[in-house]
Order: C-alpha cells, then structure tokens, then sequence
C-alpha cells in the first residue's frame, strides 16, 4: 500500500500499522511524504511491514509457509556463502556520500512508536562491528536514538556479541569502529537476524540465504578493512566512544512493554551513505 499523503513519523505511521493489525491485514506499507522529527519533509520513502508476515518472508525465500523455517536454518546454516568485496564506485550504497557538516540523521523518516519514546530511533537497522581478534564481522538489531544529527545512544544488550565486541575493545582502551546498515533485500534482513556463534559471519549467513555472495564494500571513514554491504539502502558509519556513558530510552519493546532507561554509550557519526532515492526501513 502506497501512501502519498503527509504522515508525521511521531506515532502516526505506528498507529496505521497497528490498525491494520487488529484487522489481521499486514501488508508492505510505502509513505511517500513522512513529516520529520524536525518538522521537515523527509526526500526519502519509508517502508514498514516488510518481514510482517511469515507468507511473504517464505515466498521471499523461494519457500513456503510450512517450510521456511526448516528452509532458513539450512541455508542460512549450514549453506554459508563467502562475501565478494567491489569497489565503493561500483557500490549503489554509495551513490550519496555525506560527511562533515552535511551529516544530518533527522533528514531520515525515523519513527518515534511510542508514547515514552524520547525520540527517533534505528528500529531496522543492523548495528555492524568486527571482533577485534578473529576480525570477524557480526550484524544485529540493536536499537539507537538519534539523539542529535550526529550522535546516537546504541543498546548493546548484555550477553549479546555486539556487546562482548564493545567489552573487549573498552578493556582495550580504544573506541569501536560501528556502521549502522539500513536497508537490502529482505532475505538478506532476515539472515542478518540468524543466532550465530561467536565469532561468526552475518554476511556469510546472508549470502547463503539469498542464494549468491553478499556484495561488500568499504566504508567512507573507517577504514579500508571495515566493510558494508554494498547493496544496502543506508549506511551510518562512526565512532562508538567507550568512555563515557549517557541516558538512552525509554523505548517501548516488541514484547509490549516499555524498556525502561539505561545509561549506554554514544556513538559519533563521521559518514552518511545512500543511494539517491533510498528507502528508509
């Protein structure tokens, strides 16, 4: 469903998908014309729904409805592809490149869901780092408020890789290398969500998933051997500080409960990349 009229993304969008909801109705959701936390028009179209419903995450697949999770922890498992590396003048991701004062994340249609939301938040993003002794990569949705146009309050859950990676790397004495990525086909969505050991690659498990290596490419700012997917709709790249820790939340949870507020660690963005009419997840 295309929507072209203007929406605010401060729960309204939230409360159309909840409509549909109780009507049993889930279907990809489009708005052309989503109203910012700034008050401005966002250039970008939002999409919602997408992994909504378990029918269209099977035919996504080339499964079916009765098979896709037998089907998913093969491929994603036990079929796992290398990713290839192209150059960022090939990638689609970085037709756009924003850095310095061009950086602005409130140019995004970033929902506010709830009413305890303090703002904007990655809800589809894939909070992206590499495990500083293996270098071995790990993807996973972990929420982040764009508290300003430059920084974000990233949720490491305890126990979770990301975290282990964070824990380590502050043992260190040194800030994490992060990139946000918003944004691919929904295959490859769904495979970045895989329970993986650790460490152990997403973007292998996303390759094996949709059938053909993942496409990679370096990132603007942090280096040659920090790598994105190349196909991605966004990239947001920074400097998680490891020093310092900072109010986050609350955030109302898929669980249906509001997460309360924690003090978490704030990232520094020093890239922004998209392709020119990107979409925002």
């Amino acid at each position: 469903i295309h929507v072209e009229k203007e929406i605010g993304c401060i729960q309204e969008i939230t409360a159309l998908a909840m409509k549909l909801e109780a009507l049993q109705k889930y279907p990809v959701l489009v708005f052309h014309n989503v109203r910012t936390i700034s008050g401005r028009r966002s250039p970008f179209r939002l999409v919602t729904n997408l992994l909504a419903s378990r029918t269209r995450c099977a035919q996504a697949m080339g499964s079916t409805y009765q098979d896709v999770g037998i089907d998913y922890y093969r491929q994603a498992r036990q079929e796992k592809r290398p990713p290839v590396t192209i150059a960022g003048s090939q990638a689609p991701v970085k037709e756009v490149v924003k850095t310095g004062p061009e950086i602005d994340l409130h140019q995004f249609p970033a929902l506010v869901h709830h009413y305890m939301d303090p703002g904007p938040y990655f809800t589809a993003g894939f909070f992206t780092t590499y495990d500083p002794d293996s270098g071995i990569d790990n993807s996973a949705l972990h929420r982040g408020w764009m508290v300003e146009k430059d920084r974000i309050r990233c949720y490491l859950t305890p126990f979770s890789h990301a975290r282990s990676t964070f824990d380590k790397i502050e043992a260190a004495g040194q800030d994490m290398r992060v990139a946000y990525w918003v944004g691919h086909h929904p295959v490859a969505c769904l495979a970045a969500q895989t329970r993986l050991g650790f460490p152990e690659s997403h973007f292998e498990a996303m390759g094996g998933l949709l059938g053909e290596p993942l496409r990679l490419t370096p990132s603007e700012t942090l280096g040659e051997d920090f790598l994105v997917p190349a196909d991605a709709e966004v990239i947001v790249e920074g400097i998680l500080r490891t020093k310092g820790r900072y109010p986050e939340g609350p955030f109302g949870e898929y669980t249906g409960n509001i997460g309360p507020q924690i003090p978490n660690p704030q990232l520094e963005v020093t890239a922004i990349t998209h392709r020119k009419d990107a979409y925002w997840h």
